[in-house]
């Protein structure tokens, strides 16, 4: 039987609870969010790894962004 995992403790907390904060309104109104919460929670996921994988994909992006030295192209980067 395996431990059951949990979020990451790297990382500022506080930076880490804005983003969660965040997430619960993008979920409700920011289609590319809805898009990144839903595919968890139609595979079964519990509320907070939805969360947690939307809120992870915009500081995600905009890292891959700074390492590309690529300008931002608008909201298509997010939801891919």
């Amino acid at each position: 039987m395996y431990a059951k995992s949990r979020i990451s403790r790297r990382g500022s907390p506080e930076v880490r609870k804005r983003l969660y904060e965040a997430t619960l309104s993008a979920a409700r109104h920011d289609h590319k969010i809805q898009a990144i919460y839903r595919r968890p929670k139609e595979k079964g996921k519990p509320d907070k790894v939805a969360r947690v994988a939307a809120a992870r994909k915009p500081p995600l992006s905009a890292h891959a962004i700074d390492q590309n030295g690529r300008s931002f192209r608008g909201s298509e980067q997010i939801g891919t």
